[in-house]
């Protein structure tokens, strides 16, 4: 595949690849082509938006990994199908400035290089490489600030209890006039709350059992449209 453009790449020299992990690949790889196929955008997006981030704020230097790559090329569909062109671009044009550290990929994987790669240049002839070379793409994806009382009693801010929560912020409260002021309510007294359950187990499980996953299926069923 010829890539000799005009077309600038992001300044990127991952270091060492991670270790493998061919089982966790090959579940992520299903599990987003499942989505994809039912056509579940939202979904995409929420699953990968803080994977993202945070391989946007170690460049230039990232671990390259397999997932990076599955991550990248999915949301890229999503966005598009959700007309959010920016965002659509900048995961094209990450996986472009990967094409040349992609014999560090599973062979399975550089194919989704290439698919960016050739939708990028494709996209470049259709809006311009002038306006893709402007496109900057740590300011598309910042990492958001997390939910610290669920985050606190999971002990990641990836669980998907934590995606989900924060999925419903950004996607129905900060909408809303009330949900903005809920929001900032829940940030001045959460980060106390937090702190306070952090080292008590008995306490985040009850919180875990009693507060989070039932807000959790109450989302899920607004998800779906049967509240």
């Amino acid at each position: 595949m010829s890539t000799d453009t005009g077309l600038q790449r992001i300044q990127i020299e991952p270091i060492a690849p991670a270790v493998e992990t061919p089982k966790s690949d090959a579940d992520l790889h299903d599990y987003m082509r499942e989505l994809y196929d039912e056509g579940r955008w939202n979904k995409i997006i929420e699953f990968t938006i803080e994977f993202i981030a945070k391989f946007v704020q170690k460049l230039p230097n990232p671990i390259l990994c397999n997932a990076d790559v599955v991550n990248l090329f999915f949301a890229s569909t999503a966005y598009k199908a959700r007309g959010e062109s920016d965002k659509h671009a900048a995961c094209l044009k990450m996986l472009y400035s990967l094409e040349p550290f992609k014999q560090s990929l599973g062979g399975n994987y550089r194919k989704y290089v290439d698919m960016g790669v050739e939708e990028y240049l494709a996209l470049s002839k259709e809006i311009g490489e002038d306006q893709l070379n402007q496109l900057d793409v740590t300011g598309l994806f910042k990492k958001k600030s997390g939910c610290f009382i669920a985050t606190a009693c999971y002990g990641s801010n990836d669980a998907p209890e934590v995606l989900a929560l924060r999925s419903f912020r950004d996607e129905v409260l900060l909408k809303i006039s009330f949900g903005k002021t809920l929001v900032q309510f829940y940030y001045l007294v959460s980060p106390i709350i937090a702190n306070f359950i952090t080292k008590r187990r008995t306490l985040k499980d009850m919180i875990r059992l009693l507060l989070v996953k039932p807000l959790v299926s109450l989302i899920k069923r607004y998800d779906r449209g049967s509240l």
